[in-house]
C-alpha cells in the first residue's frame, strides 16, 4: 500500500489484515479488507488521522471498531466518522 511499517496477512482470497503502528505510543490500527469489494473495517485509528486517510483511501471504510476506549486507540475516530 505504500504506507511504510504495514504488515499484511492474507486471511481469505480476497480478504486480509493489515497492520500499521501510529501515534506517540505505537497502536497498532488495523484494516480487515475486502479486496473484491474494496470494503473495509477500522480497528483502532488512534492517531495520525492524514496518514491512515493515505493508507485506506481506495477502500469504502464501513465501520470502526474500538478495542477499548483508551485515547491511543481513538483519538481521531471522529475525524473518520466526517469523511
Amino acid at each position: 500500500m505504500g504506507i511504510m511499517g504495514v504488515i499484511l496477512k492474507s486471511i481469505h482470497d480476497s480478504l486480509s489484515l493489515e497492520v500499521v503502528t501510529v501515534g506517540e505510543l505505537q497502536t497498532n490500527c488495523c484494516l480487515l479488507v475486502d479486496r473484491d469489494w474494496h470494503e473495509g473495517l477500522l480497528i483502532d485509528p488512534g492517531d495520525e488521522v492524514e496518514r491512515i486517510l493515505a493508507w485506506v483511501e481506495p477502500i469504502d471504510i464501513n465501520s470502526i471498531v474500538l478495542t477499548q476506549t483508551h485515547f491511543d486507540h481513538l483519538a481521531v475516530v471522529n475525524d473518520f466518522i466526517r469523511v
